[in-house]
């Protein structure tokens, strides 16, 4: 991973952050349950 896209990582949401996929590093944003009962 470049040392922009980290930096660009560090700086927005929590809950982006990146993972290994098949060998690829794959961004991936976290979202929160609510229940709207």
């Amino acid at each position: 991973m470049s040392d922009e896209f980290q930096q660009m990582l560090d700086n927005v949401h929590d809950g982006i952050t990146t993972f290994d996929f098949e060998g690829k590093v794959t961004p991936c944003i976290l979202i929160e349950e609510k229940n709207m009962g």
